[in-house]
């Protein structure tokens, strides 16, 4: 049986894409030598296609691009460098409360 993941937005040269191995086993033949679990594959995949847009540095699909990186063992920047794309990298929000005190110094 062979499977594989593929992102949908780019042509098809161009699509991310992880290829299964084996139970709860993924290679991303764009990260050689890994492999992953199901759902890092797709939270990979999913990341490298919405890095891919470039999207707006306010955007809230940062948030899906740092947690596909760290899914990874990446930082976003380091997700950015393996595939190649260039543009500013927001740092990864923190959320917090609504109406929280935070203490000077004790956001570290």
């Amino acid at each position: 049986m062979v499977l594989q993941l593929m992102s949908g937005i780019e042509a098809p040269a161009d699509r991310l894409s992880a290829w299964y191995v084996g139970p709860n086993q993924w290679n991303l033949p764009w990260l050689p030598e890994r492999t992953v679990s199901t759902i890092v594959a797709v939270a990979a995949i999913c990341a490298g296609e919405a890095l891919r847009k470039r999207p707006a540095f306010d955007s809230p699909q940062w948030d899906q691009i740092h947690f596909g990186a760290a899914a990874l063992g990446l930082s976003a920047q380091g997700l950015a460098k393996i595939l190649n794309i260039h543009c500013p990298i927001p740092a990864l929000r923190v959320p917090t409360r609504a109406g929280a005190w935070i203490p000077p110094g004790g956001n570290r």
